[in-house]
């Protein structure tokens, strides 16, 4: 086994959402790759026998923003009122704007 000595500039850290440039949500166009913050206004719930979806509507200055999540019925931290920052894809469906799937961070009241 072979010792390896770590610098500073041989890591590769995770870069967190709350520090990447955003952007304001009625500056979204299809098919854009986007980082959003809002906060959560609205929560709609998959009933049972629909395809499971959270979408959460997501909300800033400028605009509201659909935020969907295939396969979960909740997701701990999101809810009405929770600030947080997505990352993912912008795209249309039945003429809603929409994040698929995205990467997610929850933001306390002391984040940007």
């Amino acid at each position: 086994m072979t010792n390896r000595r770590m610098t500073a500039s041989s890591l590769t850290l995770p870069t967190r959402l709350i520090d990447q440039p955003r952007t304001d949500i009625a500056a979204l166009k299809p098919r854009m790759r986007a980082v959003v913050s809002g906060r959560v206004v609205a929560i709609t719930y998959p009933i049972e026998g629909s395809s499971m979806i959270l979408r959460a509507h997501l909300k800033d200055e400028t605009g509201t923003l659909i935020v969907a999540w295939p396969g979960r019925r909740e997701i701990p931290g999101v809810h009405v009122g929770a600030r947080m920052v997505v990352e993912g894809n912008v795209m249309y469906q039945s003429s809603e704007q929409l994040l698929w799937n995205p990467h997610f961070q929850i933001l306390e009241d002391d984040d940007g």
